[in-house]
C-alpha cells in the first residue's frame, strides 16, 4: 500500500524536470524555466507539459503520453513556472504548488526564504523544508497524496539526522488517513521507528503506547513484526527489534 502511494507521488513529479543544460561555456540567454499545468479533478490531481481542449475534453501531455480529462470533471487549471537554477526538489515542488493553487492554501506570515513567483513558489534548495512543507500542506488535496508526500518529505527528513521533523511529518500523514484506520496505523509505526533510528527510546515507546490505544485492533502486527520499516538502499530506517523500547505488559489475575 505504502509503496503504491509513494508510487503515485513520483508518477506525477515528471512535469517538474529541469530545463536541458546549456552547452559548455555556453550561457543561456535568460534563466530556462520549467513549465508544468496542474489540472484537479473531482478526485484526482494530474500534472503535465502541455495542455489542449477538444470535443468537449481536456488533454494532458505528459512524460509517457497523454491523458483525457472530461471538461465536466475538472475543478481547475492553474499554469506554473519555476526557474531551473533556484528548483531543485520535485517533491516538495508539486506539494507546494498544489498547496498554492488552491484559495484556502496561506503563505506562512512568518519569515521564511519561501518565495512567491505567478501561481506557484519555490525554495532555495539548502532551506529545511519540513515547516513550510507542514504550512502549505496537505489539507488542500485528496487525502493519500496529502500523506503520500508527507511521507516522501519525512524520510528525507529522517536520512539526514532531524528526527523531529520527520515525525512531526509522520503525524501529519497519519491524521490525513484518519479515514483508513489500517493506513494511518502504519504512519505510527512509522513515527515510532523514527525515533527509535535516532535513538530516543522514551520518546518511542511513548508512541508505541498511543498508537496501542489509538489502533488496537492492530497492535498484534506490532508484536509480531517489529517496526514496520524497510531498507531499500533510499530508505533510512532499517527494522528494529521492538525488545528494547516496548514495556513489558503485567501479568493477568487468574
Amino acid at each position: 500500500m505504502l509503496v503504491g502511494i509513494i508510487g503515485l507521488v513520483f508518477a506525477l513529479a515528471p512535469w517538474l524536470a529541469l530545463a536541458a543544460e546549456p552547452p559548455p561555456g555556453e550561457e543561456p540567454p535568460f534563466p530556462p524555466a520549467a513549465i508544468a499545468v496542474v489540472v484537479r479533478t473531482e478526485g484526482d490531481v494530474c500534472a503535465g507539459q502541455d495542455l489542449r481542449y477538444g470535443d468537449g475534453q481536456f488533454r494532458l501531455r505528459q512524460g509517457g503520453g497523454e491523458v483525457a480529462l472530461p471538461e465536466a470533471g475538472v475543478r481547475s487549471i492553474s499554469f506554473l513556472e519555476f526557474p531551473r537554477d533556484e528548483w531543485r526538489d520535485p517533491v516538495l515542488g508539486l506539494a507546494l504548488s498544489l498547496a498554492l493553487s488552491s484559495r484556502r492554501a496561506q503563505m506562512p506570515r512568518r519569515p521564511h526564504p519561501a518565495l512567491r513567483l505567478r501561481d506557484g513558489v519555490f525554495l532555495l534548495p539548502d532551506e529545511a523544508t519540513a515547516e513550510t512543507f507542514r504550512w502549505l500542506f496537505p489539507k488542500v488535496v485528496e487525502p493519500s497524496l496529502a500523506a503520500a508526500l508527507c511521507v516522501e518529505v519525512a524520510w528525507r527528513c529522517a536520512r539526514e539526522k532531524q528526527a523531529r521533523a520527520a515525525v512531526a511529518l509522520f503525524q501529519e500523514a497519519e491524521a490525513a488517513m484518519k479515514a483508513r484506520p489500517d493506513v494511518a496505523f502504519v504512519y505510527g509505526l512509522m513515527q515510532a521507528a523514527a525515533l527509535v533510528e535516532q535513538e530516543l527510546p522514551t520518546e518511542a515507546r511513548q508512541t508505541l503506547l498511543r498508537i496501542e490505544k489509538a489502533y488496537p485492533g492492530h497492535m498484534l502486527r506490532i508484536v509480531r513484526f517489529g517496526l514496520a520499516t524497510r531498507g531499500d538502499g533510499e530508505r533510512p530506517l532499517p527494522p528494529r527489534p521492538l525488545k528494547d523500547i516496548f514495556p513489558p505488559r503485567a501479568p493477568k489475575n487468574n
